[in-house]
């Protein structure tokens, strides 16, 4: 999806993240999951892209249609859920970023 498109069905979308209208995981488990774009295996849920700026959604939006399109976007519902993940509770890294807290993969 092009910047453009997903500015003009940005509503929409956020509507169906909420509300379970993409391909939810109920009770699955991830572990071993591997996102195919970025190589790591953070988790996205609906929430994380639902908070995320229109400039930090652009920077992740590559590694969220890969999850997209393998794993679907579970919700932390889902997340709390399913087994083979961790909560990683935010953080300051070292160099003085702030990581907003998420969920990966064992």
């Amino acid at each position: 999806m092009s910047r453009e498109e997903f500015d003009k069905n940005e509503s929409s979308i956020m509507h169906q993240l909420q509300n379970g209208g993409f391909n939810q995981s109920a009770s699955r488990d991830f572990g071993g999951y591997q996102n195919s774009h970025s190589g790591d295996n953070r988790i996205y849920t609906a929430e994380d892209i639902g908070a995320f700026s229109s400039a930090e959604f652009s920077h992740h939006e590559p590694a969220i249609n890969a999850q997209m399109n393998s794993i679907g976007i579970p919700t932390n519902n889902d997340m709390q859920n399913s087994g083979g993940t961790v909560y990683v509770a935010p953080y300051t890294r070292s160099d003085g970023v702030e990581v907003r807290g998420h969920y990966r993969s064992r």
